[in-house]
């Protein structure tokens, strides 16, 4: 029992001891708990201080790979400023060495006008001494004439004189040889002195040669002498005066076909610009022929800008762009077949309001487009036929549906070929011709019928002659109705 009590006891303390412990842990569970506590709640600011500084690094990232591709590009568009700045350098100093170029071209064109304008000078004052030098020759020219001719006469005179004087001398001898029976040309050679003239002189013939011989070297000195200058320099000074007066009418000519020029091209400016705003808004504007045909969408028709970037009213090509609806815009080169056909059609349209035509043919236009897009077409072409006339060759049933008469070829029989017109309000809703139609065919087929049994060829062609009033002004229209009159007035201007 003791042995159980002092266990019992041991046991107390054990478990009081236990307790203490027991406490003791508690207590520094609870200190635990609480510094766990705080530091799940550090944890958690950290976790979000954490999020914050990841969120604040991914936008960091982004914005610096922004910055790097901003970067990028900004060096990039650096290097293209550079590039371009170098070509424009570049530029700038070809541009440099041109005006450098020219600048001594001009110079050295002016020093060579002063240097022409000093030797026009010269030219004109040696002109102008050669104009005296040749009236001084021609005087002098005329007076040698006179004694030329002078001295011709006489010695053409001395010359009959010498002659005569030989054949006298010679009769002389002949007579005194046969009278006195001596030659006189010995006692010449025997006593060569000379008798005195009449007045003393001694006549010397040495003198007499030397001086022939001098006027002959003056007359061959003068030349061949042209008795036509002064009337040649008299000719030249009428032409010179002529062509003068036809350079100033070529100069004022001139002046006034550059001031026509001018006046021309000025009007030309104005009217095509004031044609070209009008086309342009019939054309694109709000209630214009684009919207009309194609339901909506926007068109613009603007002039392209030259080389320099400047626009010409009479040079600047013409571009279309278009915007059909729920696409984007392009230019007419860029559009599929039916847009650029109703495009161009459109156009035409605009045209025509500007500047109605009192006909209108078209080909074929209707080639491309769908049902659709034919019936506003057919719904555009009836919206002028107050003012113009269409005549559409065409392969589209609904474009001939929309027609007021249709002319056709057929070929009833091999070889035969025969021209056929139908009206569509002779057709009924059945599908059959009316009666006035019927009859009108069969005296048509009566009249035609002598010239398809002619038996001058092996093939006959059947023809009917078209009605240019119906073609022209027989066209029927429930809400307008045209008067005969106009058709009238059409068909004989078709006639003519």
């Amino acid at each position: 029992r003791r042995r159980l009590d002092g266990e019992r006891a041991m046991a107390i303390e054990h478990e009081a001891s236990l307790t203490m412990v027991l406490r003791v842990a508690r207590e520094e569970m609870e200190q635990i708990g609480g510094k766990v506590e705080a530091a799940a709640e550090r944890v958690a600011e950290h976790r979000s201080e954490l999020g914050q500084i990841n969120a604040r690094l991914e936008s960091t990232r982004r914005e610096r790979a922004r910055m790097s591709s901003t970067v990028d590009e900004s060096n990039r568009q650096l290097e293209r400023g550079r590039t371009q700045i170098d070509e424009r350098q570049s530029r700038i100093a070809e541009y440099i060495d041109t005006i450098g170029a020219a600048e001594v071209e001009v110079e050295a064109s002016n020093a060579s006008i002063a240097t022409m304008t000093d030797r026009f000078a010269e030219n004109g004052t040696e002109l102008t001494a050669a104009n005296e030098s040749v009236e001084r020759s021609a005087v002098a020219l005329e007076a040698s004439r006179v004694e030329a001719s002078r001295l011709d006469r006489d010695a053409h005179a001395l010359e009959m004189a010498r002659r005569e004087i030989e054949i006298k001398r010679e009769s002389l001898e002949e007579a005194m040889l046969e009278e006195l029976g001596f030659d006189i040309g010995s006692l010449l050679e025997a006593h060569p002195e000379l008798p005195e003239g009449p007045e003393g002189e001694v006549f010397v013939r040495e003198t007499a040669v030397e001086e022939s011989e001098s006027l002959r070297l003056e007359i061959k000195r003068l030349g061949n002498v042209n008795l036509d200058a002064i009337d040649e320099l008299k000719d030249l000074e009428v032409r010179n005066e002529d062509l003068a007066k036809q350079l100033e009418d070529i100069d004022s000519a001139r002046v006034l076909l550059g001031d026509l020029i001018e006046r021309l091209d000025a009007a030309s400016r104005i009217r095509f610009e004031e044609t070209f705003n009008r086309v342009r808004e019939n054309f694109a504007g709000s209630q214009g022929m684009f919207r009309r045909l194609f339901g909506g969408g926007s068109a613009d028709l603007y002039l392209l800008p030259g080389e320099d970037g400047t626009v010409d009213w009479l040079e600047s090509g013409i571009e279309i762009r278009a915007k059909p609806p729920g696409k984007e815009p392009r230019v007419i080169s860029q559009l599929s077949g039916g847009e650029k056909t109703m495009t161009a059609v459109g156009l035409l349209m605009a045209i025509f309001q500007s500047k109605p035509s009192p006909f209108c043919i078209l080909d074929e236009v209707d080639a491309a487009l769908d049902e659709a897009n034919v019936e506003r077409f057919c719904n555009v072409v009836r919206q002028f036929l107050d003012q113009s006339h269409f005549i559409i060759i065409t392969h589209h049933k609904r474009t001939m549906q929309a027609c007021d008469r249709l002319f056709g070829v057929t070929m009833p029989e091999r070889g035969v070929s025969r021209r056929v017109t139908v009206k569509f309000d002779e057709v009924g809703h059945h599908g059959r011709l009316a009666g006035d139609a019927v009859r009108r065919s069969e005296s048509e087929e009566q009249a035609g019928e002598p010239a398809a049994t002619r038996p001058d060829s092996a093939m006959e062609i059947e023809t009917e002659k078209l009605d240019p009033a119906a073609l022209l002004g027989g066209r029927k229209s429930p809400e307008a109705p045209l008067p005969e009159s106009s058709g009238s007035r059409l068909a004989d201007a078709w006639d003519d």
